[in-house]
């Protein structure tokens, strides 16, 4: 009987890393956003959903593209104002905001827009009326 013998090189063990990070649900923001509804979704609904607050507004990132006005105006950018901001670690991002007013025939109208999405891209284009009711959902181009 023959006994073979051999030295077998000892297995390295694969190094596993563990994230101690949260792992942050994106898909959240979408699938939230088409259950939205023209009509039925107030801004209360949306503000809880994304848990705004409001904010300083940020500076604009140079070279940032305007979803709601191409060519913003000067004011805009010098103006200190409060807008609404996803809490740090959210999935929730709100890339722009926008206001506007209008007087139409003796009939005073106010949207206030937000564009929407995850922290990776925005989604979609949110308007709400004066009394914070969604007016429509358009999806970001």
């Amino acid at each position: 009987m023959t006994f073979l013998a051999g030295c077998a090189s000892p297995k390295e063990d694969p190094i596993v890393v563990i994230s101690t990070a949260p792992r942050i649900d994106v898909a959240i923001v979408s699938r939230t956003l088409q259950t939205y509804k023209v009509g039925q979704t107030t801004f209360m609904d949306f503000k809880k959903d994304a848990g705004l607050s409001l904010v300083e507004r940020p500076d604009p990132a140079s070279g940032q593209r305007s979803y709601l006005n191409p060519q913003p105006s000067i004011f805009d950018r010098l103006k200190t104002e409060k807008v609404y901001a996803a809490p740090a670690g959210s999935p929730w991002k709100i890339y722009e905001t926008g206001n506007s007013f209008t007087l139409d025939h003796g009939k005073y109208t106010e949207t206030h827009k937000f564009v929407v999405g995850d922290i990776n891209k925005p989604i979609s284009i949110l308007a709400f009326d004066r009394e914070g009711n969604l007016t429509s959902i358009s999806p970001v181009r």
